[in-house]
């Protein structure tokens, strides 16, 4: 469940969505949309004092992606201040946590900033072609659709297969 994003952003409904998919049973976990070469201690501060990380969570999860606020770009510069940047947000999430955080990402980002960066840090890919092969480290989760569909549920919601089994489920959750 979203709840942050840059040093600025709480997602609004994340208080309500986090209580409710509580309330029915569903695991949880909470995420941080990184924004690029943002402070990565300025936005490890802001998530930690807005999400609510509880036992049996989902391990702390740093969305990377590209988007409007974050452009794509191969220029060497930009790309280490991007990786610099997440180093310390995922050194700051550890710290706090006391467990690697999960890194949520695609196949481009996996490649430009997380691949030989983010060793001990469990992956969930989003590939919407196929299931993730052995050149992505660590993979645990993958989501392989947006347009999944459940009763009671209106519109399309992200679809998502754990590699292991449930009992590995609980290993990348808080204790």
């Amino acid at each position: 469940i979203k709840a942050t994003e840059g040093i600025t952003h709480d997602d609004r409904n994340y208080p309500y969505n986090y209580k409710l998919a509580k309330e029915n049973n569903i695991k949880v976990g909470s995420y941080h949309f990184y924004s690029f070469a943002v402070s990565g201690r300025e936005q490890a501060k802001h998530f930690i004092r807005v999400a609510q990380c509880e036992s049996g969570d989902l391990l702390p999860v740093i969305d990377v992606e590209h988007s409007p606020s974050n452009p794509y770009s191969k220029d060497t510069a930009y790309v280490k201040s991007v990786v610099k940047e997440l180093q310390i947000l995922e050194k700051e999430l550890y710290e706090y946590y006391g467990h690697h955080p999960i890194i949520y990402t695609n196949m481009d980002c996996y490649k430009l900033y997380i691949k030989n960066g983010f060793p001990d840090n469990p992956v969930w890919i989003c590939n919407l072609k196929e299931e993730p092969k052995d050149d992505v480290k660590n993979w645990v989760i993958w989501q392989f659709t947006h347009k999944g569909e459940l009763p009671g549920i209106v519109g399309d919601i992200d679809f998502n297969y754990c590699r292991y089994s449930f009992e590995r489920l609980w290993e990348i959750s808080l204790p």
